[in-house]
């Protein structure tokens, strides 16, 4: 197992046992996302998480346990996982990396989590397990990541060609279509 992490966040005391005890209740996952509790640059807390920020209600939580909903939603650009909030297995690490070269607008998470819903092995653990910073010099954060919007208008221009061909080495059929139907 391999934990994600920014230099700038903080880890809940529990977070690495109450994780590794979800992988071991959930054989399948590779790839674990959760919500964080909001922090401001001083490390105060702000009463508001992470997932209520950028609207993962219960919902949409419920839909992407659905692996091939998730799958489809992310290869749209409809990302709620956080890269500071992941864990990752070594089997997800062994089919996704090397990195291909990411088209614009897609981070780490967003690939991780294609790959990881590709397989039927992105979970999440609805508990805010990291104090995730927010300041005025963040490159990534709330509020400052790509939109699906954006992402659309990148496949449609026939930047993510390449992107797509890659990916779609490591697919099924279905995905495959998927993929194509994107594009």
């Amino acid at each position: 197992w391999i934990f994600l992490c920014d230099q700038d966040d903080i880890w809940e005391k529990n977070k690495v046992e109450e994780m590794i005890q979800f992988a071991g209740k959930n054989k399948n996952a590779l790839m674990i996302y959760t919500d964080a509790a909001l922090i401001d640059e001083n490390g105060h807390y702000k009463n508001i998480t992470l997932w209520e920020r950028i609207r993962f209600n219960e919902k949409r939580q419920r839909k992407y346990q659905n692996q091939k909903y998730a799958f489809r939603k992310l290869v749209a650009g409809d990302n709620y996982i956080t890269g500071a909030t992941v864990l990752i297995n070594a089997a997800l690490k062994k089919i996704a990396v090397p990195f291909l070269t990411l088209p614009p607008g897609y981070l780490h998470d967003l690939y991780l989590g294609i790959m990881a819903a590709s397989k039927n092995g992105l979970y999440s653990l609805n508990k805010p397990l990291t104090g995730y910073r927010i300041h005025p010099k963040q490159q990534v954060g709330t509020g400052q990541g790509i939109i699906a919007g954006t992402l659309k208008r990148e496949i449609l221009s026939g930047s993510f060609d390449g992107f797509y061909r890659e990916l779609s080495k490591t697919m099924t059929p279905a995905q495959k279509f998927y993929l194509y139907l994107i594009k």
